[in-house]
């Protein structure tokens, strides 16, 4: 302690954080690259979920403004069954995208499950 406490308060502060900052920059010039290549497809996915929630939300919504006829009951769409109709599709594909895995380690593709 008597050293750092002496190199902090006879101008070995500066040499300290020059050290520091340059492996910060080493840092960043190996990671940021990878980060990027992480980030960019997550987030184009992100918004490709969001892009077809809100166009389907605006599809059901030119549905109820037109009065178009739902193909069960042959009435005009109204809110809930717009409402219902998304979660069904987001329920669905929620359930596809939990038996994706299970498809992929099958043993016609060739790849063992591991647990």
């Amino acid at each position: 302690t008597t050293r750092l406490v002496g190199c902090c308060f006879w101008g070995g502060k500066n040499f300290i954080s020059q050290n520091i900052l340059k492996g910060f920059e080493k840092l960043n010039r190996l990671l940021c690259p990878k980060a990027q290549k992480v980030a960019l497809p997550g987030g184009m996915t992100s918004c490709a979920l969001f892009l077809t929630y809100a166009i389907s939300l605006f599809a059901g919504a030119k549905a109820i403004e037109n009065q178009w006829p739902n193909f069960y009951s042959d009435a005009p769409w109204n809110g809930g069954d717009v409402i219902t109709v998304f979660f069904a599709v987001l329920i669905g594909a929620m359930g596809m995208g939990m038996v994706g895995p299970n498809l992929l380690c099958s043993p016609r593709v060739g790849r063992p499950c591991i647990a």
